[in-house]
């Protein structure tokens, strides 16, 4: 039974390693570099899914220069601008595409 599969702490699917923040198993999800354009596709497939963010059609991507690991983008326009609460939201979940791709250089 030396491979048996265990549900992780969020009942998701795990080889080996409860940690989320384990760097073997995060190393995975990084994808290639992107453009501009293919992470504002990239956040707008993840916004449209939520109703609070469905509206937004296109979101302005700006590049950051981290000094540590983080990510080398951010968003810093929705337009058309949700409600306060959609804005929370879409935050959120950009924040979650930022940290799996990279914005080429």
């Amino acid at each position: 039974m030396g491979n048996a599969v265990s549900l992780g702490r969020n009942n998701y699917r795990s080889n080996s390693c409860d940690d989320r923040l384990c760097c073997t198993h995060n190393s995975f999800r990084r994808q290639p570099p992107k453009t501009i354009a293919e992470l504002e596709i990239e956040c707008l497939k993840v916004l449209k899914y939520n109703p609070h963010t469905r509206d937004i059609t296109r979101v302005g991507i700006v590049r950051l220069n981290p000094e540590g690991s983080g990510p080398n983008w951010t968003v810093v326009k929705y337009e058309p601008l949700p409600s306060a609460i959609g804005l929370q939201i879409a935050r959120d979940l950009i924040a979650a595409v930022s940290g799996t791709f990279v914005l080429a250089d």
